[in-house]
């Protein structure tokens, strides 16, 4: 467990779409912030001295690609 005003583990930071809250940053399940804007949140993460990693999905439907990047 973190003690307050503690830095969580880099490789555990996760910044995921919250559905009409904005960005959320997460440290395992506890919500550290939520942001309006995507750049904030990584901003937020970078400033904890973190890494942002992007995660790439593809998705094919009826030979239309579409490529997408996640935080």
């Amino acid at each position: 467990m973190n003690a307050i005003g503690a830095m969580p583990a880099a490789d555990r930071l996760t910044v995921r779409f919250a559905y009409q809250r904005g960005f959320q940053v997460l440290d395992g399940s506890a919500i550290l912030q939520t942001f309006e804007k995507q750049d904030e949140a990584f901003k937020f993460v970078l400033g904890r001295g973190a890494r942002v990693w992007l995660a790439r999905s593809r998705t094919v439907i009826g030979r239309i690609t579409d490529v997408a990047c996640s935080p």
